[in-house]
């Protein structure tokens, strides 16, 4: 959705997430914006799991084969599940020839099922991720109360810096309410867009620091 990302097809975005080393990402609803051709082409040269438990190919019935319902990552001791969500309004929000084949189905019943699948791996905390929207903040708390009873010790969120303050106040006030735990806010360092920019050397360290000091946190909570 970035002029940087339309540009360059989003070429240049999967570069950057490749050079810092994503563990995983959402498919989002910008993802289609040049049509599903390209998002294919971007998921072939990702080298991270793209994540959508709930996109599916209309013609085989089963998640779209070029991404993932869910992984496990291992950090700090724990298994992480994490699952992706596209939002429903994807179907929405695209031209029809964009996303031709595919179908956003509905959250609540994939969220489900990844959740039950990250259960029988025995994970520590199940992740989903999403859009920074408040449709993040539905989706987080229907997450937590399918966790509820099902030995997973805790479920929260983390944040995308958000740019817009009256949209982050409103968020954490949701959240808040709603009990969910405020894992900590993913920083945006302005010279790694630069360096997407301009071709220059992409420094990790500010992206992989937070994530670290995230998962610190997390671990700390979890053994309390």
């Amino acid at each position: 959705g970035t002029p940087l990302g339309t540009k360059t097809a989003g070429q240049a975005v999967i570069d950057y997430m490749n050079e810092v080393k994503y563990d995983a990402v959402a498919a989002g609803n910008h993802d289609f914006d040049l049509g599903k051709d390209v998002f294919v082409n971007l998921t072939r040269q990702a080298n991270f799991p793209i994540l959508s438990a709930n996109l599916v190919d209309k013609t085989t019935g089963k998640v779209f084969s070029h991404v993932k319902p869910y992984t496990v990552l291992e950090r700090g001791g724990l298994k992480f599940g994490v699952f992706g969500i596209t939002t429903e309004a994807t179907e929405n929000m695209s031209f029809p020839k964009n996303i031709e084949g595919l179908d956003f189905t509905a959250e609540l019943p994939a969220a489900q099922r990844a959740v039950n699948s990250l259960r029988e791996k025995n994970v520590d905390l199940v992740m989903v991720v999403v859009d920074p929207t408040f449709e993040s903040i539905l989706i987080a708390h229907k997450v937590a109360i399918l966790c509820q009873g099902m030995g997973i010790k805790e479920t929260g969120i983390i944040l995308n810096k958000i740019y817009n303050s009256e949209l982050k106040k409103y968020l954490e006030k949701e959240l808040y309410e709603r009990g969910l735990n405020i894992y900590g806010l993913v920083k945006y360092n302005h010279d790694l867009f630069k360096a997407g920019l301009t071709g220059l050397s992409i420094n990790p360290s500010v992206v992989i620091d937070d994530i670290d000091k995230i998962i610190r946190s997390i671990v700390k909570q979890i053994e309390r």
